[in-house]
């Protein structure tokens, strides 16, 4: 009996530590203050129904990042991200010889500019492009992409949120 008493002490200690040790919490640190982002989506290409797509999209993508909050006032921001979308582009990939008129599948690019300003100062300027495809696999199928709008908005939203949270953390360590 004394002789199990004697390792139960030892035995909560070993199962305390493989509990902590195996659990992947983390712990937030409390001193790093959240990222304000001001977004502003211009489009200037022939499409004026992928404006409003690319801003929810990107306004989506950077709420799923927590050191980032958005605001609608760009004089309370750190960061302000101007987004202007230069081009669509839509061109037939697959085209039937006898039926020119019915293309089989669309290609569509989209080419944007992000602007990164830090207090009125341009901090960062990059174009970034995305392609989507809307394929059919035959004349009955379905494409392999419903939404190549959404597809191509979805995609410029993750390549604009990876900059910003990049830009974001290089200038807090600054």
């Amino acid at each position: 009996m004394s002789k199990w008493i004697a390792s139960f002490p030892l035995s909560i200690a070993i199962f305390g530590f493989f509990l902590l040790s195996s659990c992947r919490y983390r712990t937030i640190d409390s001193t790093r203050e959240d990222r304000i982002v001001y977004l502003q989506v211009r489009n200037d290409s022939y499409s004026p129904q992928i404006g409003g797509l690319v801003n929810r999209a990107i306004r989506e993508e950077l709420l799923t990042v927590h050191s980032v909050r958005m605001t609608s006032d760009p004089a309370n921001a750190d960061l302000s991200v101007e987004v202007t979308i230069l081009n669509e582009k839509v061109s037939p990939e697959i085209f039937s010889a006898e039926d020119t008129l019915r293309a089989t599948g669309f290609g569509m690019n989209l080419v944007a500019r992000v602007e990164l300003s830090k207090k009125g100062r341009e901090i960062h300027t990059q174009e970034i492009d995305y392609s989507a495809s809307t394929l059919r696999q035959g004349d009955l199928a379905q494409p392999h992409s419903r939404q190549p709008r959404m597809a191509l908005a979805q995609g410029i939203a993750r390549k604009v949120a990876l900059i910003v949270i990049n830009e974001s953390v290089s200038f807090s360590k600054k």
